[in-house]
């Protein structure tokens, strides 16, 4: 398929076929195509932050979850991926504050409601 032809939807595809196959570097090619053509769109940060995650490149994807938590603020699993990508990177007070803000935002499944 022509480049140009391709949309938001065919570009999400790929990515999620790459990532499928733990092509990680695919899929952020893909990932990043896709931002392009919506570059607000807050599933997109996250999808390529977990790519990247998955890659290795922990910096990056928080990044990618910042941006993604500045869009929709109130997305749980975005700060528990945060947080893990944190602790990877040593981030542990964030980790911390992350993994705090999930369970502010999921409820502690380990306490009676």
């Amino acid at each position: 398929m022509n480049a140009q032809a391709q949309s938001f939807d065919d570009y999400m595809a790929e990515a999620q076929s790459a990532a499928d196959m733990w092509d990680y570097d695919e899929a952020i090619a893909a990932y990043d195509k896709a931002l392009k053509l919506q570059p607000e769109n807050t599933e997109i940060y996250f999808l390529r932050g977990y790519a990247k995650d998955m890659y290795g490149d922990r910096e990056s994807a928080v990044d990618d979850y910042d941006k993604a938590i500045e869009l929709h603020p109130e997305d749980s699993r975005i700060y528990h991926a945060r947080g893990y990508a944190r602790e990877y990177i040593y981030e542990y007070k964030g980790a911390v504050e992350d993994f705090t803000k999930f369970l502010e935002l999921e409820g502690d499944p380990y306490v009676s409601r």
